[in-house]
This record gives C-alpha cells, sequence and structure tokens, in this order.
C-alpha cells in the first residue's frame, strides 16, 4: 500500500506530465486525530497570471490509512513472505483501500454574463461532455445574488468532480490530470470567461 508522502508524490508528478502547474500547495495535519490532507491550486502550465480558470484539489488521508499503509511497509520489509500472505487473505476478503480526490474547477465570469445563467450552464455542459469520455461529470455549483428587481447576478461559479482512488493498484491519477488540463484550456476559451482586461 503506499504512504501518504508516496501518493503526495504520484499526484504531483501525475499534474506536471499533463502539463499543469501547481501553486498554493498545502500539507495540513490534525493534531487531535492526525488525519492529514494535501491541496493544491493547477492552472495550464502555458496559461499567465493572474489566472482566470483553475483547479482546486485535495485529498484527505485517515490516521487509519498511515497505521495500515506502515505496518505493510514493515511487514514486508521483515517477512516478505508474511506479508505476500497477507496481501492474498486482504484480497479475497476486504476491498482494497483508497481516498477520494476532489476536483473543484473555478472560473471567473465577465461582467456582461452575470445574467446568463442557462447560456453559461449548456456551454459548461458542451465542454464536459466534450471533454470526458466516462459518466463522472462535474456537477456545477452556482452562488447568485437576487436584485430587488428579481434578476440574477453571479456571485460565484465552480464546477465539482469527486473520483475514488485505489492505494494499492494502479490509482490511475494520470489520465485524471490530463483530463484537468483538457478542461481548464477548453473553459477558458469560453465567451463567458472574464479576460485580463476586464
Amino acid at each position: 500500500m503506499k504512504t501518504y508522502e508516496q501518493f503526495v508524490g504520484e499526484i504531483i508528478a501525475a499534474a506536471q506530465a499533463a502539463e499543469l502547474h501547481i501553486y498554493q500547495n498545502k500539507n495540513r495535519l490534525e493534531t487531535r486525530s492526525l488525519d492529514r490532507e494535501f491541496s493544491f491550486f493547477c492552472t495550464p502550465r502555458a496559461h499567465q497570471q493572474p489566472y482566470q480558470t483553475s483547479a482546486y484539489m485535495y485529498f484527505e488521508w485517515s490516521s487509519v490509512l498511515t497505521a495500515e499503509s506502515l505496518r505493510e511497509r514493515e511487514e514486508t520489509s521483515l517477512h516478505p513472505v508474511l506479508g505476500v500472505m497477507r496481501n492474498a487473505d486482504d484480497g479475497a476478503v476486504n476491498e482494497e483501500p483508497c481516498t477520494q480526490l476532489h476536483i473543484q474547477y473555478e472560473f471567473e465570469v465577465a461582467e456582461n454574463f452575470q445574467t446568463k445563467t442557462d447560456e453559461i450552464n449548456q456551454q459548461l455542459l458542451t465542454i464536459f461532455r466534450k471533454s470526458m469520455g466516462h459518466t463522472n461529470v462535474p456537477v456545477i455549483k452556482w452562488e447568485l445574488i437576487i436584485q430587488a428587481s428579481g434578476e440574477n447576478h453571479i456571485s460565484k461559479i465552480s464546477a465539482q468532480q469527486h473520483w475514488s482512488i485505489p492505494l494499492l493498484s494502479d490509482s490511475g491519477v494520470g489520465p485524471i490530470m490530463a483530463e484537468v488540463n483538457d478542461v481548464l484550456i477548453a473553459i477558458s476559451e469560453l465567451p463567458f470567461i472574464k479576460k485580463d482586461a476586464q
């Protein structure tokens, strides 16, 4: 089983291989439960600051996962045969341990589009369907300001997606990061995205 540090390294390497620029990466440790969390923002490497489109990603790593990963590593190093036998038994009885990778696409909307919620929604769904060959399509989240006149203005919009990542076998994070890069590039080209001059 991967350790926390190994999985963090795997995530970073996959993001860099997918031409994503990582920034504001953080490791958090909850001092009472010893649960951990790794988070970062990323954007296509070709994009320049200020970033108008980005993805915020994080995963949580419980103290149980830490204990299990360290115990397996110790067993395998001290008693290789015991480690193999134990893994075989676990595979027959228990499900593979995993963690949830959370992805949140974030972007700024140009002022002249801030009342056109239906148009934005349709354009985003079109991008997701074209870029993703699966059914795990992000859920679009809206925060609206409703004027006294009844008119809606967007105060914030994001699209959220979650992946269950296995920790024994191939995690599959490489294709996920490549997809994030493609989606961010496609979103940045949509007409409602705020441009630098606005």
